[in-house]
């Protein structure tokens, strides 16, 4: 007996390591499925200004990336 596939876009959410279904499916119990996770804007988590703010102060203290690379791949004053 052959089926043909079915395909369905269904909306989840990831609570304490398991995908909650935010609407139910329609399949009888047991039916295993395969899944591709696509990770939706409203699940991402953003830093606050301010965070990013010590997080760039931290990375001046590095000197000018910029410049020092400039410095060692440039092949004029050598």
């Amino acid at each position: 007996m052959t089926t043909s596939p079915f395909y369905s876009h269904v909306r989840a959410v990831y609570q304490r390591g398991s995908l909650k279904l935010l609407s139910p499916l329609d399949l009888p119990e047991g039916t295993q499925v395969d899944l591709t996770v696509e990770v939706t804007q409203e699940g991402l988590n953003f830093l606050p200004a301010s965070e990013l703010e010590k997080i760039t102060a931290v990375l001046g203290l590095g000197g000018n990336a910029l410049k020092e690379s400039e410095e060692l791949y440039d092949t004029s004053s050598n």
